[in-house]
């Protein structure tokens, strides 16, 4: 894997990781030591994603001559995409290219046939998934 594929997969488990919490059965320390480790995970995650927002956005302007009000624009542009200005793109679920049926976007199958959803680019949503 490249070096944003290595990114988008940290961001994933990390995300997915705060997603599933922790252990409310575990000591309240412990859930504190647990949550800070997580804190930490984002923070470093996020910082390397900057960094990689910054470099493609270098690299558009310097090599492709492509302006950052082009990027802003296309930036409110996928903004839009979840109804919303908000600077949050919502993936909770997705449609099943199969039966067509709502799946969360973490499943491994669909619940309903059994199919794998396609694996996401690291850059573009798969066009054979649609985004609820």
């Amino acid at each position: 894997m490249g070096f944003a594929s290595d990114l988008f997969a940290k961001l994933l488990a990390t995300n997915r990781a705060v997603d599933r919490g922790w252990s409310f059965n575990a000591k309240p320390e412990f859930r504190i030591a647990a949550l800070h480790r997580e804190l930490e995970a984002v923070r470093r995650s996020h910082e390397r994603l900057e960094l990689a927002v910054m470099a493609l956005a270098e690299v558009l302007r310097d090599h492709l001559g492509i302006h950052e009000e082009t990027l802003e624009s296309k930036l409110l542009e996928i903004d839009l995409r979840d109804g919303k200005v908000d600077g949050r793109l919502r993936r909770d679920t997705i449609q099943c290219i199969r039966c067509g049926r709502a799946i969360k976007s973490e499943s491994t199958r669909c619940l309903f046939c059994g199919i794998e959803p396609p694996q996401e680019s690291v850059f573009f949503s798969q066009s054979a998934v649609t985004r609820l």
